[in-house]
């Protein structure tokens, strides 16, 4: 109950800030147990949800006090979202902390970039299992990792996975943190770092 209360004046802190700054705020319901429903919202062609439908209207009911925060913890069912291909470079596919393990396709491609889900954590490894059962060793992606110095991620399975990986700090590294800067080259038709270090974990 405490957690669930802190983290419901978490998110409501959030939502004022933003309302406050004057942004739009959009609201989105998780689908993925669903095998009929189909993604909707977002924006077109700039950022799009993969595994949620955006909230346009919402029936007020009378719900108690536990309900109303009683907000899932469940990593699996974090909202990916898609930033899709264009003339100009390939899509980014934004994964939080989800193991992909939901019904809604995932629109892979050649030279997309993926999140890696959950800083690499073996916990996610369903992620690249789903990853490598459509690639066959045939997509050539981009891995970018976020994390802070710690020895037990990335996981085994964010290692074996086929890809060029960057992290934001590797494991067990001495080197600073850094920006992963990336900028996709027509010319050789692949992502170029920009002082960007490739993964060494």
């Amino acid at each position: 109950m405490i957690e669930a209360v802190k983290a419901s004046n978490l998110i409501r802190e959030i939502v004022l800030a933003a309302y406050r700054s004057g942004s739009l705020i959009r609201w989105y319901d998780y689908v993925g147990n669903s095998k009929y429903s189909n993604p909707s919202g977002g924006i077109s062609d700039f950022l799009v949800p993969v595994n949620a439908v955006e909230v346009t209207k919402i029936k007020r009911r009378k719900k108690s006090a536990l309900e109303y925060v009683a907000l899932t913890r469940v990593n699996r069912q974090s909202l990916v979202f898609m930033s899709p291909k264009n003339d100009v470079s390939p899509g980014v596919l934004f994964t939080a902390d989800s193991d992909l393990s939901f019904h809604q396709k995932i629109p892979w491609h050649d030279q997309m970039i993926i999140t890696s889900p959950h800083h690499g954590s073996e916990d996610n490894r369903n992620a690249y299992t789903r990853f490598n059962k459509v690639a066959q060793g045939n997509l050539r992606v981009v891995w970018v990792r976020s994390d802070r110095r710690l020895s037990g991620r990335p996981g085994k399975s964010y290692l074996a996975v086929g890809g060029d990986k960057y992290c934001t700090i590797c494991r067990r590294s001495r080197l600073p943190k850094q920006n992963v800067q990336l900028a996709f080259c027509k010319f050789n038709i692949a992502w170029q770092p920009i002082n960007t270090r490739k993964c060494q974990c």
